[in-house]
């Protein structure tokens, strides 16, 4: 598995496209300032905590998104009563 992980991190395509990503959105200093940030306690917390904090924020938009059409299914059936 790890051949297959590593493989796939150091494909050309990917490696490339987050350049390419990362330099469309952020200026030299930016990137610089976000380094450094990175670098700090709060930064490696930030890096660490990130996945999950990402995890749980999609399965709170899921939660939403399946209430908010529930909501709209009844809506429609009242009005096709």
């Amino acid at each position: 598995m790890d051949k297959y992980a590593n493989k796939f991190a150091n494909d050309p395509r990917l490696v490339n496209g987050i350049i390419d990503l990362y330099s469309n959105t952020f200026n030299e200093q930016e990137l610089k300032d976000l380094l450094a940030f990175y670098k700090t306690e709060s930064g490696k917390k930030f890096v660490k905590e990130l996945p999950v904090i990402m995890q749980k924020s999609s399965q709170l938009g899921v939660e939403i998104s399946t209430s908010l059409q529930q909501d709209f299914g009844r809506e429609i059936q009242e009005i096709l009563k």
